[in-house]
């Protein structure tokens, strides 16, 4: 590949960034005669198998091809393939994917507004997982939004509770601890006032309430429940391509020292939205275990400021 070759592969891989698409860069690593692949070569490979550049033998290009689009159907970093030539050669290939697909984490009962907000999200690009909660296994279903926050990637995640009022103020405050790109609630405005003044009351801090969009949704007169999924969409998308167009998708804001409090017993810094605190006497006490949280309840007074004067 010449200079410019190279120059306009680079300008698709912005273009594309830009645009929030997944791609996969392919880079001919090795290869043994016979061969029409040559070590060096780049290529581009989408979602929908188009490709940029040129790799060389169409045969073996098109397997290539194939294998990225089932790298980008999952979720994986690197991978280096050997792939056997048509003509007996040997070629080795590392596969780069880029721009992750977006993830919409739906909480709720299943309902037809559920449903049309499922039918619109993936057909716009979204990933999503739907967790179900029905009011008796309310406390199943915040352990298993535990284990789903833990698996994923926060600057790639978008939310949507809709519970319907029923412990709402707890799964967002649980997906907050995160803090996804976008969480949105479904619920009228004397419910959402109720659920922001709760977080506040909670020790969450004031920009991380502000981030929750409730009700959910751009005014577009919705009457419809698809019209309804279709405004909640709507935000998440104009949200998404905000920060695409800004450049905050590949970055998250790195928590700073100042917004960071001490655990009293072992003296780590924890994050404000820590699972682990207790309340004594009106005053929020933060751990980064519940070993610590343990240890400062069996005797809260040894941890007081007095104490260590």
């Amino acid at each position: 590949m010449g200079l410019s070759d190279y120059a306009e592969l680079l300008q698709t891989q912005l273009e594309l960034l830009r645009a929030g698409k997944r791609f996969a860069l392919v880079t001919v690593l090795s290869a043994r005669s016979p061969s029409a692949l040559k070590a060096g070569s780049k290529a581009i490979v989408e979602e929908d198998g188009s490709t940029h550049g040129w790799l060389g033998g169409s045969c073996t290009t098109r397997e290539i091809v194939d294998l990225c689009v089932r790298i980008m159907a999952g979720d994986g970093g690197q991978f280096v393939h050997s792939l056997e030539t048509f003509q007996g050669g040997v070629v080795e290939v590392l596969i780069e994917p880029f721009g992750e697909r977006r993830k919409l984490l739906v909480v709720g009962e299943h309902s037809e507004l559920i449903a049309s907000i499922t039918e619109i999200a993936r057909v716009v690009g979204f990933h999503v997982t739907h967790l179900s909660v029905t009011p008796s296994d309310k406390a199943e279903a915040l352990d298993r939004l535990g284990g789903f926050l833990r698996s994923v990637r926060p600057e790639n995640l978008y939310a949507l509770v809709a519970t319907m009022g029923s412990d709402d103020q707890l799964f967002v405050e649980k997906i907050l601890s995160v803090r996804p790109l976008y969480i949105g609630v479904v619920a009228g405005k004397k419910r959402a006032e109720a659920i922001k003044k709760w977080l506040l009351a909670r020790g969450i801090p004031v920009e991380l309430v502000e981030r929750v969009r409730s009700p959910a949704g751009i005014d577009i007169g919705a009457r419809t429940l698809s019209e309804i999924a279709l405004s909640i969409m709507a935000e998440a998308v104009k949200y998404s391509n905000t920060q695409i167009s800004t450049g905050l998708v590949a970055s998250q804001p790195a928590t700073q020292s100042s917004d960071l409090f001490v655990d009293p017993v072992c003296g780590m810094l924890v994050e404000p939205l820590s699972p682990h605190f207790t309340i004594i006497e009106g005053k929020r006490t933060i751990f980064c275990s519940e070993q610590c949280k343990r240890v400062f309840e069996s005797n809260p007074q040894r941890y007081s400021p007095e104490a260590n004067a």
